[in-house]
């Protein structure tokens, strides 16, 4: 079948042996082409093309049977010679895999057995936890029932206490004391002088309290001053009431600024020490001679971590300044003056307090006593 199929091929691939249009030529031998050879006519060309197809069809599908019968027979042949071996190793191999299987059968419910009970002791302890939960809002709302009593008893309490205070003098309301942040431990004592009216004096009498300095106090230890404007104020130290465990630093500010300026605004106090490393220097910016004079104050504020600011009068600083310019007068030099008849001129000078820095005109008028004017002199009102 297969060099049936090869044949028609042949046959089929090769339509130019159905041609008219040339002939045979042996070599050394003459052309043998008779002239009685007909044509092929178009109609027998359009046929044997149709022929050629089909057998071209025909050829390929039997080669490609051929084919496939060939691979067929040799793998039959080779099941034939490996069977016997494949066998052998799959029933080796069974077992052993039907072993596998059930071990992984095995830690497979292992590990959902684990996650179940998990998943159970979780529920637990979600449920204790519920129960706890339960628990303390029991406690809870009980505590709430306690605490509303508690508050009822003790506003009863208290307004029986102001009435005992009210109708006794008590002087439980009036001994109290509020810390100023001093310098230093300070200690001081509360004593009874006398009995209240109605009552019988008990055995403590005398009670001592002491304040501690707890971290140190920055302040302003020089006291206020007041000074002559002409005249500047001394540089003003900030200082602490006992050394600091680390650098401090606080802030200096100035109340009226249109009197006096300061050189820093923060003031820095090194580790270990009690002052300032720079002083506070004021100065006094000049007024105008018709002003007051004016009271400038100084204020520590934002202290550091480290240190706690004094109460008020520690931690401000007042500086008064006297306003001591003298005002811009005019007038004549002398009150009298005396000149002859035979002199032509006489003048009478006029004088400012001190220089200005504008010009200066006045107004005078001329009265005469016994002496005529246009007479006895000459001289008309004016300005000068």
């Amino acid at each position: 079948m297969a060099r049936f199929a090869q044949k028609v091929l042949f046959i089929a691939n090769n339509q130019s042996l159905f041609s008219d249009e040339s002939c045979v030529t042996y070599e050394n031998s003459e052309n043998r082409c008779s002239q009685s050879s007909q044509k092929i006519s178009s109609q027998d060309k359009t046929n044997i093309s149709k022929y050629t197809q089909v057998l071209q069809a025909v050829g390929n599908s039997i080669l490609y049977q051929v084919d496939e019968l060939r691979i067929k027979n040799k793998y039959d042949n080779k099941l034939e010679e490996n069977g016997p071996l494949e066998a052998y190793a799959l029933k080796r191999a069974h077992p052993n895999y039907s072993e596998l299987v059930l071990i992984n059968l095995i830690e497979g419910l292992e590990k959902d057995y684990k996650v179940n009970q998990s998943q159970f002791k979780i529920f637990n302890s979600l449920e204790k936890a519920q129960k706890a939960v339960q628990e303390k809002n029991a406690h809870l709302e009980l505590m709430t029932k306690k605490l509303s009593i508690a508050t009822e008893e003790h506003t009863k309490a208290k307004s029986a206490q102001k009435n005992w205070t009210d109708l006794n003098a008590f002087l439980k309301n009036n001994i109290s004391i509020t810390p100023t942040g001093g310098l230093k431990d300070r200690t001081f004592k509360v004593k009874f002088i006398n009995d209240a009216n109605g009552t019988t004096p008990g055995v403590i009498r005398e009670h001592t309290h002491t304040i501690g300095k707890g971290k140190p106090v920055v302040y302003f230890p020089g006291s206020d001053t007041e000074l002559p404007e002409s005249q500047s104020p001394p540089q003003i130290l900030v200082a602490l009431s006992h050394p600091a465990e680390k650098e401090i630093k606080v802030k200096v500010s100035l109340d009226s600024p249109q009197f006096a300026s300061l050189n820093i605004n923060t003031v820095i106090i090194e580790k270990g020490r009690t002052e300032a490393i720079e002083p506070v220097i004021l100065t006094v910016k000049d007024t105008p001679a018709d002003t007051n004079d004016n009271e400038i104050t100084l204020t520590l504020s934002s202290s550091s971590d480290g240190a706690q600011l004094g109460n008020i009068d520690l931690q401000t600083y007042k500086h008064k300044i006297k306003n001591d310019d003298f005002p811009l007068t005019i007038g004549f030099e002398s009150q009298n003056s005396f000149g002859l008849e035979s002199i032509a001129t006489a003048s009478f000078p006029i004088l400012l307090s001190k220089k200005s820095d504008t010009k200066t005109t006045i107004s005078y008028t001329v009265t005469g006593k016994n002496a005529v004017d246009d007479t006895d002199y000459k001289l008309k009102a004016g300005n000068i």
